[in-house]
């Protein structure tokens, strides 16, 4: 299982490794490269079965050469953000600016295009929570 080091998927397969150790199921075997190219090519000649990671990142690679495709998603949903300096005076108006294509529909057009609907916030929130485990 391809899985990027130091990754909130890595944190979430040491887990499940540690659930299945615990109830005598085989664990999973990461894999850990540095590139997303190698990836692409472990999985297509078989060298690895899946890669874990961003389900933005997986639904992209599905929509770009239909070569892979999504089987399921992970066990919590991370917030992808817009960010900026702190303090710069920027994050209302990016705010104000999402919420404007998301009103508009533009946002659900471009997560349609990669399909990323699953992905979908029916409004920006300014520092959401963080990925608790």
């Amino acid at each position: 299982m391809i899985v990027g080091s130091g990754t909130n998927q890595e944190r979430i397969l040491l887990g499940w490794n540690e659930d299945n150790r615990a109830a005598g199921r085989p664990q999973a075997q990461p894999v850990y490269l540095t590139d997303d190219a190698s990836g692409n090519l472990y999985i297509q000649s078989g060298r690895a079965d899946i890669f874990f990671g961003p389900q933005s990142v997986a639904a992209y690679k599905a929509a770009l050469n239909g070569q892979t495709r999504v089987v399921g998603l992970g066990p919590k949903k991370a917030w992808v953000a817009t960010t900026t300096k702190k303090g710069n005076g920027l994050v209302y108006a990016l705010q104000a600016a999402l919420d404007g294509a998301i009103a508009r529909g533009e946002y659900q057009q471009v997560l349609a295009r990669w399909g990323e609907q699953g992905e979908a916030v029916a409004q920006s929130v300014v520092n959401p929570p963080g990925i608790t485990y």
